[in-house]
């Protein structure tokens, strides 16, 4: 009797630790897409595109944010990376111990679309590259379930 009981235990043990684990990996899936798209993916000349990675959740953000730090040339790239991803992150954890919660990666610029095709010489099919990274992650994530 003393093993049903300790495997009972056990079970809901594992069972409580499954939403935390799940919501673990949806924030470093996103996060690692987000880090993608905001660093090395998106075609940079005014930080308009790349300040507009929101994240949204159980939908799409909406609107079209300016530039997060305005520039020419892509001279600001970095700066408006690190701005775009830090807010992003801060959004992703903010769930993190939120169950029910869908993620959705947005970029409302109006001419995202055409960067992503190739109208920028510095990138193309950064989106495919961005969901090909969310896919490795997904698949090498090893959740730390508590059944001990």
């Amino acid at each position: 009797m003393a093993n049903l009981l300790d495997l009972s235990k056990r079970m809901k043990k594992l069972a409580a630790s499954i939403p935390r684990e799940t919501n673990r990996a949806k924030v470093e899936v996103a996060g690692a897409m987000l880090q993608y798209l905001t660093f090395n993916g998106t075609p940079v000349d005014t930080s308009k595109a790349l300040s507009n990675w929101q994240i949204g959740f159980n939908g799409p953000a909406v609107g079209i944010l300016e530039a997060l730090i305005p520039g020419i040339s892509g001279w600001t790239a970095q700066a408006s990376a690190r701005v775009a991803y830090d807010i992003g992150m801060q959004s992703l954890r903010a769930t993190y111990l939120k169950t029910g919660i869908s993620v959705h990666l947005t970029n409302n610029a109006e001419y995202i679309v055409a960067l992503n095709e190739g109208h920028s010489k510095q990138n193309r099919d950064f989106v495919a590259q961005a969901l090909a990274i969310g896919q490795t992650k997904l698949r090498n994530f090893k959740m730390k379930l508590d059944y001990v």
